[in-house]
């Protein structure tokens, strides 16, 4: 079948539309398959003109931060390790298998995750992920994800936002010895290697790019999939404590005003060395003023 193959651009930090390398379009009736291998500290953007209901892979990608903002088919990652990966809808199957310290985002129809290690899931799933293999510190949590167009691309992969319609903490266990009932096992029981993300460290996600006109103008940007009591209750009052923040921090004048300033600054830089955020902020900058 023929594929869309992405290869990262030696020569360019970043990844734009420009660097796709496209096979011949695939014949009538086959699905399109777009293809990232071997990404290595890239900062990827895949909107709807290359991405929209094709079928993805992601293999053997490493220190990388992929946004795919687009409604697709279906998303296979394999071997990825260190990277961050953003989906915005999938009207099938989310599979991630033998990846390691991964944090995905993505609304899907339906989830599959084997043998993944340190991995974190943010999910809105229609159906109860199923988990296989010996998956070790896997962690899930609601889809807390917005960008400009998620609306849209989760209505045309027909993903429900309700809370109800959402299964993300129902993992089911393939692995896990049958039981003498027949009734599938809820929970997180008998899923081995998974837990629930502790509603009080929970932070919504920000896409740094096609950034919603609320944010733009520093209003607050309400959740696109509804999230349960527990996470926005936790959200709400960090949302609180950062205001009362700002709030002392302009009660401040002259040094002291600066002398907090300077302060943050430094904080912020070393953040972004830390958790490698500089080089995705070089990313986007390069790519900003290549556009």
């Amino acid at each position: 079948r023929p594929a869309q193959v992405v290869v990262p651009d030696e020569e360019s930090s970043s990844l734009s539309s420009a660097a796709l390398q496209r096979a011949p379009p695939p014949a009538a009736g086959d699905a399109s398959l777009l293809r990232l291998v071997g990404a290595r500290k890239r900062t990827i953007v895949l909107r709807s003109s290359e991405a929209h209901s094709h079928s993805l892979q992601l293999l053997d990608c490493h220190s990388a931060y992929i946004y795919v903002l687009a409604s697709v088919r279906s998303v296979e990652l394999v071997g990825c390790c260190s990277c961050t990966v953003v989906v915005g809808a999938i009207g099938g199957v989310l599979s991630a298998h033998y990846c390691e310290r991964l944090s995905l985002h993505a609304t899907a129809a339906a989830a599959r995750i084997g043998n993944c290690i340190d991995t974190s899931l943010f999910l809105c799933v229609n159906t109860p992920p199923l988990m296989w293999g010996e998956n070790h510190r896997v962690s899930l949590a609601p889809y807390g994800t917005v960008y400009r167009g998620l609306r849209e691309h989760m209505a045309a992969a027909q993903v429900c936002a309700q809370l109800e319609r959402n299964c993300w903490a129902r993992p089911l266990s393939a692995a896990r010895r049958p039981r003498e009932s027949d009734e599938p096992m809820a929970g997180l029981e008998g899923c081995p290697g998974c837990s629930l993300h502790p509603p009080a460290k929970y932070l919504p996600f920000h896409v740094p790019v096609d950034v919603p006109l609320e944010a733009a103008d520093g209003q607050g940007v309400p959740p696109v999939c509804e999230l349960p009591v527990a996470y926005a209750e936790a959200l709400a009052a960090c949302l609180r404590r950062l205001d009362d923040f700002h709030k002392e921090v302009s009660a401040l004048n002259g040094s002291g005003m600066r002398e907090v300033q300077h302060a943050l600054h430094l904080r912020f830089k070393e953040w972004l060395v830390r958790t490698g955020n500089m080089r995705q902020l070089h990313d986007l900058m390069c790519a900003h003023g290549a556009g």
